[in-house]
């Protein structure tokens, strides 16, 4: 009886994976459509449009999730979701698997805040949270690991001070 409920359990969250790849990586109103799919990262032919099949591979390539702490993670972030680029991974390791240094600020929905943290070699350096996106980016400009001249996305603050 626990094995049948971990086994719907685990299906359940890979089947909320799914849904959420197939958000980020094909709907354009989605947040993050544009580190996906305006990227070129999309979802294997087969596993777009079925979820079943989606399942049963992880299901049976990588096994149930191993732990509570564990999400999917692209081994390669510059591929897409498919067949060998994928692992069970913890929040530590999906951390130091980025692209580059990223803009050093994203927005934390449980919070409703903008969150400062850079990723230096695999270990996240968190810098708090802001109400305001114009004090997010002020703060990750000022922190960033290149140096503040260095900070690629200037160009948001006077964006973000206009709005």
């Amino acid at each position: 009886m626990m094995n049948e409920l971990k086994k719907k359990s685990s299906r359940n969250y890979i089947y909320t994976l799914w849904t959420n790849m197939r958000r980020r990586c094909y709907n354009e109103e989605s947040k993050s459509f544009v580190d996906y799919g305006k990227r070129g990262i999309l979802m294997c032919p087969q596993w777009k449009d079925d979820s079943e099949t989606f399942m049963n591979y992880i299901l049976q390539e990588l096994g149930p999730r191993p732990k509570d702490n564990y999400t999917l993670d692209r081994i390669d972030n510059n591929k897409g979701y498919e067949p060998d680029n994928l692992r069970w991974a913890t929040w530590s390791q999906q951390m130091s698997n980025r692209r580059s240094y990223g803009k050093g600020y994203t927005w934390h929905s449980k919070y409703n805040k903008w969150q400062v943290q850079w990723v230096i070699n695999g270990k996240s350096i968190y810098y708090g949270m802001y109400d305001t996106e114009y004090d997010a980016i002020a703060r990750a400009k000022q922190t960033c690991p290149k140096g503040p001249v260095n900070y690629r996305w200037s160009h948001l603050l006077e964006e973000s001070a206009a709005c």
